[in-house]
């Protein structure tokens, strides 16, 4: 693959990454067409890049593994305390992370996109609304989601370069 074509890729993956941020944090929903352009710039950039630090198949059982794990917290929250906690926007998001980071990154994103979420958690309810809480307060996720996943798709990227540099 021509290097200007995977650049192209990974501004595509970045933007829609930007754009979920962004969105998220000002709307409370993640667009479809976010999710659906990272998931298949994603796709598009393991299949041809020279660079990809994984496989299809590994990209394959990310997106399921994400899918499984965000899926089914979001069904055990909404059983046991009737509470949506993880939205369906934040649920298809993890498809496209996963197919971006694969499986063995699972573990280091939810606890990077967790620590953001408190990070968010901690601003919100110190500067805006400490006096007004209720213990109902809403944190969008998306960010935290977005931001987890650009800075562990950067690093798989670029250790993987370092590692193929002689």
């Amino acid at each position: 693959m021509h290097q200007s074509i995977e650049i192209l890729f990974i501004f595509i993956i970045s933007s829609s990454l930007i754009i979920v941020f962004y969105v998220d944090a000002r709307t409370g929903h993640i667009p479809d067409l976010a999710n659906i352009t990272l998931s298949a710039s994603s796709l598009l950039f393991f299949k041809f890049s020279e660079h990809a630090y994984h496989n299809l198949a590994d990209a394959f059982v990310g997106g399921l593994l994400f899918f499984v794990v965000f899926y089914s917290t979001r069904m055990v929250f909404l059983w046991a305390r009737h509470v949506e906690a993880i939205g369906l926007g934040d649920v298809k998001f993890s498809i496209g992370a996963g197919l971006l980071l694969g499986a063995s990154s699972l573990p280091i994103f939810l606890v990077l996109a967790s620590f953001f979420g408190f990070l968010t958690f901690a601003c919100k309810f110190t500067f805006c609304a400490h006096a007004n809480y209720t213990g109902k307060m809403k944190i969008p996720f998306g960010p935290s989601l977005s931001l987890a996943t650009f800075l562990l798709f950067y690093y798989e990227y670029y250790s993987h370069i370092l590692e193929s540099t002689p």
